[in-house]
């Protein structure tokens, strides 16, 4: 973007560095600290993270050059996060590190790092969109699980009636029983 003070910004590799470049024209004021901020405001890099030293120094060349200038006056810087898993497994905690001109951290971008550690307690949706509202936080719990509770031993209860010893239902069958009974248990004979 260019500013009618012939300011111009742009980013420059490596590591999203912030350029700016002035070249003088007759008739039209060098930029200052007010142009530099609606430039970097018009192109939403307000957050950027400038370096004070280098911005008071080509703000100061800008006032003398008789030729183009141009130096690197801050980096922009994405949002990051980090996900900490509790020792006891139970909790997913988020540290939350602001965006300072760069990307910020998405929801979703959250969402998708907890389900590739496998955590399986759903995400609080309004402790992560707090998070993500005020631009950063530490250690701020966004799952929690149940912890085990200790149970009851077991008991066993039967539930079936006991068997009943089996008897012949006629007196067919009685007799029958009662004769095979005799003849084939009679004890053995003593010599």
């Amino acid at each position: 973007m260019t500013h009618e003070s012939g300011l111009r910004l742009e980013l420059a590799e490596p590591g999203e560095q912030v350029h700016a470049r002035y070249t003088p024209q007759p008739g039209r004021l060098p930029p200052d600290q007010a142009s530099l901020r609606q430039c970097l405001d018009g192109l939403g890099w307000a957050g950027a993270r400038l370096d004070a030293r280098a911005v008071a120094q080509f703000l100061a060349q800008c006032q003398r050059a008789e030729h183009e200038i141009d130096a690197t006056i801050g980096t922009l810087i994405d949002g990051a996060f980090e996900l900490d898993i509790t020792a006891d497994g139970l909790a997913v905690r988020l540290t939350l590190l602001p965006a300072e001109g760069g990307r910020p951290v998405s929801a979703e971008a959250i969402r998708r790092a907890v389900a590739e550690r496998g955590v399986a307690a759903p995400i609080q949706a309004l402790a992560l969109d707090a998070a993500l509202a005020e631009g950063g936080c530490e250690l701020r719990t966004i799952a929690a699980g149940a912890a085990p509770r200790q149970g009851e031993p077991a008991r066993f209860i039967n539930l079936l009636e006991p068997r009943k010893p089996a008897q012949p239902d006629d007196e067919a069958a009685r007799s029958t029983c009662a004769t095979w009974a005799t003849c084939c248990w009679s004890a053995p004979a003593r010599r």
